[in-house]
């Protein structure tokens, strides 16, 4: 795996401008230590960076800030990979493994490793040691499950492949990581913006046609935080308008990456000659386009060249840059590969004249050719009518069938609708026709003359008579406050009351409907000076509604109604629960529908929950059923503090 030089080289300096970028904003360090880190750094690979790096660390030390410490041997360790010996690079970076384990800072563990493997290419030019270096770091993120640690390595992966011209491992590399950036909550992934590139060279892998090129050009923005970020994705960005041809916007990013000459010239110093070329071939300059490019050896630049040179269909040039694409894959996968790469390039010289013999052939038989070319065109253009033509029958057919299943749901709706409308009017008849019958029964009996009925009789009728009423009562009372909700007459009216009023207030308009059997429980669990800003009526007609449904379905036991600000943070909940027959699972999600009964014999409309439902939204609140609660059944409403 040779010459992995450029990939490092490049992926140093960027690693290293990200970390002086984040000492201005990313790293933490204390002002005074931040002072001397930037001379330090400033100082790497020059005389002067002994004694300013001893003052660092002192200060450092003195200070007690861990982030200043930590840098001071990733300067260490940078420093040594400008030309000492491979024991000297070893001992420090076992030395910022050391101290990052100790301090609880895998960031700058998994960066001894990557700088490391840097200078053993750079300067040692020992592959097998990059390599192993680059296994160790893998081998230590899973045994101390970092993220971080995977997020490094395959982001060197990626780097390593697209040095290889393997885009597919590249890109698979690629993806994962940005798909830990992603994912992650490490805030020390999530300010690390290295990402960027990454995602930059992921776009540059694929044509210009292809819609993820510009997706991941948009990605890249999206998480670009510092001045380098937007560089290279405007770098990107007008190599990718040059590629597509449009030489307007292709300048505007050109001339936006210019702006800030000291990041352009440090991060791109070929940058100049990339857009020569860029302008060269657009130009029909082909020997400044040549002479420019013979200057790239790295496998992303060419291939950006080759798609410029077959834009503006110079065929010899793309010979000449697919020629040194492969010439560059075979180098970077064998370090014996001579024999190989003078086969391919006589082959390409075999093609290159085989395409020059198939052109002097074609100008001898100018006819037979035109007739080809014609019968040729008309096939395509049959094949693309074709094409054209099941497209759009396949899309109007699957937008057919879209709207016969919108169609098909909207009847199978409005038919639920007419048969739930239609049960609620035979119930209704039925529930009205009940109360009414008791009502002109009862009131007949006790018209009659006196005496013709005992006291106790009397007594007992009038409480049918008063009972049927409230009950009919109830019943229109439902319908006209659905009606109202429906027309948008229910008005909402708000004001500042204590919650245990309205819980005392719905107990006592229900407290004479309860059986004997059954025992009403109050519960306050709210300070006593709490009060909340909503609609007093709308909160005391939700816990009526839910303390008549209570009393409906409990025959024995307690019925419990309470409130509490321990349940939903932010809210107060008011409750009432019961030991009655509960709700069955399977109705637990229709429950707050309209015309809903679990109980057909028992009186009611079907509305009150769905009533319930609908004044708790209009307050801003919640009402929903306990699943969690047993035996019986516990409703609650949450409404704002």
């Amino acid at each position: 795996m040779p010459r992995i030089l450029y990939v490092l080289t490049t992926f140093f300096l960027l690693f290293a401008g990200s970390l002086s970028l984040q000492a201005q904003d990313d790293l933490g360090l204390y002002p005074e230590c931040h002072c001397l880190y930037m001379q330090a750094d400033e100082a790497v690979g020059k005389s002067s960076f002994d004694s300013l790096s001893r003052e660092f660390h002192k200060l450092a030390i003195a200070k007690g800030d861990k982030n200043s410490i930590l840098q001071y041997h990733l300067l260490e360790l940078r420093h040594l990979c400008m030309g000492s010996s491979k024991e000297q690079v070893l001992e420090a970076m076992e030395q910022l493994k050391e101290k990052a384990l100790e301090m609880g800072e895998l960031k700058y563990f998994f960066n001894a490793y990557t700088r490391t493997a840097m200078y053993m290419e750079d300067v040692e030019h020992d592959e097998t040691a990059v390599l192993e270096l680059l296994l160790e770091m893998l081998s230590e993120a899973t045994k101390y499950n970092s993220e971080y640690g995977f997020y490094e390595g395959h982001r060197y992966l990626a780097l390593i492949c697209w040095k290889q011209g393997d885009f597919i491992n590249a890109r698979r590399h690629a993806l994962k990581a940005y798909g830990i950036y992603s994912e992650t909550k490490d805030p020390i992934i999530k300010n690390e913006t290295i990402i960027v590139r990454t995602l930059t060279e992921l776009s540059e892998t694929y044509k210009a046609d292809n819609d993820s090129s510009l997706l991941f050009l948009e990605e890249a923005r999206k998480v670009a935080a510092i001045g380098v970020d937007s560089l290279r994705c405007n770098y990107c960005e007008a190599r990718y308008w040059a590629k597509k041809n449009d030489l307007a916007k292709y300048a505007f990013f050109r001339d936006k990456v210019r702006e800030d000459d000291r990041s352009y010239t440090r991060y791109y110093p070929q940058g100049d000659l990339m857009f020569g070329a860029t302008e060269a071939a657009a130009a029909g300059n082909w020997e400044t386009f040549h002479s420019n490019v013979e200057q790239f050896d790295n496998i992303l630049d060419l291939k950006y060249f080759a798609e410029l040179a077959s834009l503006y269909g110079n065929v010899g040039e793309l010979s000449q840059l697919e020629e040194r694409i492969i010439r560059t894959i075979f180098k970077a996968h064998s370090s014996n590969q001579s024999d190989a790469i003078a086969r391919l390039a006589a082959s390409m010289g075999n093609m290159e004249l085989s395409h020059s013999l198939d052109a002097t052939k074609h100008k001898l038989a100018m006819s037979n050719r035109l007739i080809i070319a014609s019968l040729s065109a008309f096939l395509i253009l049959l094949i693309l009518f074709m094409v054209v033509y099941i497209h759009k029958r396949h899309n109007e057919d699957r937008e057919k069938q879209k709207l016969i299943t919108k169609l098909q749901k909207s009847r199978d709706e409005a038919d639920k609708a007419n048969r739930m409308k239609t049960t609620f009017v035979q119930n209704m008849s039925h529930e009205i026709r009940t109360p009414l019958n008791a009502l002109v029964g009862f009131a007949q009996l006790l018209s009659l003359p006196d005496g013709s009925l005992t006291p106790e009789e009397k007594e007992e009728y009038g409480d049918i008579v008063t009972n049927s009423g409230e009950v009919l009562i109830g019943l229109i009372d439902d319908i006209l406050n659905m009606a109202d909700i429906e027309t948008g007459n229910y008005k909402i009216r708000i004001s500042r009351f204590k919650p245990a009023s309205v819980c005392a207030f719905a107990l006592r308009i229900v407290e004479g409907r309860v059986s004997a059997d059954v025992k009403l429980v109050f519960e306050n669990r709210v300070s006593e000076d709490l009060s909340v800003n909503s609609d007093m009526l709308r909160v005391q007609q939700i816990l009526t509604n839910f303390l008549t449904n209570a009393i409906k379905n409990t025959e024995s036991g307690t019925i419990t109604i309470g409130c509490t600000t321990e349940e939903a943070p932010g809210y107060v909940s008011f409750y009432v629960a019961d030991t009655g027959v509960g709700v069955p699972p399977e109705k637990a999600d229709v429950i707050f529908d309209r015309y809903v009964k679990l109980d057909n014999f028992k009186p009611g409309t079907g509305l009150g929950l769905s009533i319930c439902r609908i004044l708790a939204s209009k307050l801003q609140g919640l009402v929903y059923l306990d699943r969690n609660y047993s035996p019986g059944a516990r409703f609650v409403l949450n409404i704002p503090l």
